[in-house]
């Protein structure tokens, strides 16, 4: 019982995430790779014969100049009328530019604040037509 779920950050910060895994004891459920938002070496290495059932973001949401660079790595990691998106994200009053770009592949099922300034959008990827 459980998911598989695999880690994602910038390749220098992932002795910290295995040191996490490790820690937790989810060694056999849990793997961490690198992924740099829009590398098409490190996306297609991590969505390399997998299909992602749900990607979870937390405080992604930070810096509109790198939003197509996220956003492209979304669309490419996800499967279309399948895929999942949670992103968790203090208000910044820039999130929704990036919700906005990904209107054009996703719909978004709801928002809600879970603590004052604290949202979670979820999305879901749009079937091809």
């Amino acid at each position: 019982m459980g998911a598989d779920v695999t880690l994602t950050d910038r390749q220098e910060l992932l002795p910290l995430l295995r040191k996490n895994i490790a820690v937790n004891a989810l060694r056999e459920r849990a793997d961490a790779l690198a992924l740099e938002w829009g590398c098409d070496e490190t996306i297609e290495a991590l969505g390399r014969n997998v299909e992602f059932d749900l990607i979870v973001g937390s405080d992604l949401l930070y810096a509109p100049h790198s939003f197509s660079e996220l956003l492209e790595t979304i669309v490419r990691l996800s499967t279309p009328a399948h895929t999942e998106v949670l992103l968790a994200y203090p208000t910044r009053y820039t999130e929704d530019i990036f919700l906005e770009q990904a209107s054009d592949y996703f719909d978004e099922i709801e928002c809600i604040e879970v603590e004052p300034t604290i949202y979670v959008s979820r999305l879901k990827r749009r079937a091809l037509s």
